[in-house]
């Protein structure tokens, strides 16, 4: 039986992403991105998940779950680590 993606086809929609690592010149280094839409040809610049995200809805007409919350940030030290 084919999935639900594989039943639509073509329609589905495809992006590509391009994520790079942008070097600041006074502030810390920060992710930045391409999204280009397959099948069209409309592209966009992002700097957060929120901008990828509203780009990839409009395009595509679909409305993603709510984001997940951020995960707390993992400690990474030696009293971590068992003895």
């Amino acid at each position: 039986m084919a999935g639900r993606s594989e039943a639509r086809g073509s329609e589905t929609p495809t992006f590509v992403v391009r994520l790079w690592l942008e070097e600041g010149r006074q502030s810390a280094p920060s992710w930045r991105g391409r999204v280009k839409h397959v099948q069209g040809d409309r592209q966009a610049y992002f700097r957060t998940l929120d901008e990828l995200r509203s780009f990839v809805e409009q395009v595509s007409g679909v409305v993603g779950p709510p984001a997940a919350p951020a995960p707390e940030t993992a400690r990474h030290s030696d009293e971590d680590k068992p003895q």
